[in-house]
């Protein structure tokens, strides 16, 4: 279980979360009420994680989203969000670039390097990890575990210091007091889940794991249990270490701010040490969500929902390049129209990353009903009222909460900026309508194409 433990965690990046997520959640106007929305966090992801483990015992080949909502919602619904899915890892590796540019930035300036333009180290990043995407190099889960525990100890001893000196306001916390803006709730809500994200994906490995029925289901629940714990902790600590007002204004320069708290708790040593730790938990994220995005396409390729030219395989490293190099492309596409118009790299990475998160959110929540509906039409698969109505009910609520919260303060997604806020949603409605349309003329012009779509998931 260590081992698949491990999987899921290693590329979480809980540097990144901690310098980035965290400092959004409590600057998005929940404040000291962010500790709170992670335990929020916690009960809906365990409730999915319940529904989604149940139905992915009777499934053939259970892991990717688009695999339970085909199976729950049918095939229309559940390619538009495979295309959904395929979309939100892109727009997420988009942001993960401008990640790495926020937060190496102030590691090349303690090297005495040169200060560069944002989108230069973005270059740099998306080079290098293009090229690993492209061969097939993949970087081990002990290189990545190792890593993550290097940066889950520089966390702790940051935590323990902080709360050992206690901060500007001492060592308590009035979570009565927030949220301060409460109906920037759902935003922040969406920051907070899409730390958990790709926790199903842990039902892959269920014919390679010994004693699935019990190994699996521990994982899963461990996995978000802990991450859920992390980040309360974390968001708690976060807050005394600054004092209230001063997290909330932190947001302004997350990375720097957070590194600077490291290092004026836990020293200079572990501060220089987070600095790179943040860097590379940053480019183990990107080699992650290309890696996923990459998948997901030359599995739509293979299924010639996408033309069928990129699903070759390269005869000597075996990795889908043409599918690669379309979703590094599309990034680089997406990277380098912010820089043309001069979008500030902090504003664009809060609001792709919302959006990204918006989507996920939103194949989460057919997930949830996808799960319902499974064991309706099935009653005789699953006994447990829990698994089949009480957890997909609770997790349903929970990430239409989230969406509908979210899509009427959607100006917080964009910095203030309700007009681009509300095309962005209505770009991605669009989106969404085109990949259910497409998935429809699949089924009456293309029925060999359509046969193959999301096969698998339709045995039980």
């Amino acid at each position: 279980m260590i081992g698949l433990l491990l999987t899921y965690l290693a590329g979480l990046a809980p540097l990144v979360g901690m310098g980035t997520y965290v400092p959004v959640v409590v600057g998005l106007g929940v404040g000291t009420a962010a500790p709170l929305v992670y335990v929020g966090m916690l009960f809906i992801a365990l409730a999915l994680a319940s529904g989604v483990v149940g139905m992915a015992r009777h499934m053939v080949r259970p892991g990717a989203l688009y695999t339970y909502i085909t199976a729950g919602l049918g095939r229309i619904a559940g390619l538009a969000g495979g295309l959904g899915a395929l979309t939100t890892y892109i727009l997420y590796a988009a942001t993960s670039y401008m990640m790495v540019a926020i937060m190496g930035q102030p590691l090349i300036t303690a090297l005495h390097g040169p200060s560069l333009p944002w989108w230069v180290w973005s270059l740099i990043a998306w080079i290098g990890v293009s090229i690993l995407t492209l061969l097939n190099i993949d970087v081990s889960t002990r290189v990545l575990g190792f890593l993550l525990c290097l940066e889950v100890i520089a966390v702790l001893l940051w935590e323990v210091r902080v709360m050992a000196n206690g901060g500007p306001d001492g060592r308590g916390l009035n979570i009565a007091t927030g949220p301060h803006g409460g109906e920037s709730i759902g935003v922040a809500m969406i920051f907070a889940v899409s730390v958990l994200t790709g926790f199903e994906v842990l039902q892959v490995f269920r014919n390679e794991t010994p004693n699935p029925e019990r190994a699996i289901p521990r994982a899963t629940y461990l996995s978000v249990s802990l991450v859920a714990a992390f980040y309360t902790v974390g968001a708690y600590v976060y807050l005394v270490a600054f004092g209230a007002d001063a997290a909330v204004a932190s947001v302004a320069d997350p990375a720097n701010n957070y590194i600077a708290s490291v290092a004026t708790y836990a020293g200079v040593v572990v501060g220089d040490i987070a600095k790179v730790l943040m860097v590379t938990s940053a480019l183990a994220a990107q080699l992650t969500y290309q890696n996923v995005a990459a998948r997901y396409a030359f599995a739509f390729a293979n299924d010639r929902v996408l033309p069928s030219w990129f699903a070759a395989v390269h005869p000597r490293f075996r990795a889908p390049t043409r599918s690669a190099a379309l979703v590094a492309g599309t990034v680089l596409i997406l990277d380098t129209i912010v820089v043309v118009l001069q979008i500030d790299v902090l504003a664009a990475f809060v609001t792709l990353a919302a959006l990204a998160g918006f989507l996920m959110m939103v194949l989460y929540l057919a997930v949830s009903i996808a799960v319902f509906f499974y064991f309706r039409r099935n009653p005789e698969l699953e006994r447990s009222t829990w698994k089949t109505k009480v957890a997909p009910a609770i997790s349903t609520v929970g990430f239409l909460v989230i969406v509908v919260a979210a899509t009427i303060n959607r100006a917080t997604m964009t910095g203030g900026d309700e007009t681009v806020a509300t095309w962005c949603l209505v770009v991605i409605a669009f989106m969404l309508a085109a990949y259910a349309a497409y998935a429809l003329w699949l089924s009456t012009h293309r029925p060999k194409t359509w046969a193959l779509v999301a096969e698998e998931a339709t045995q039980t």
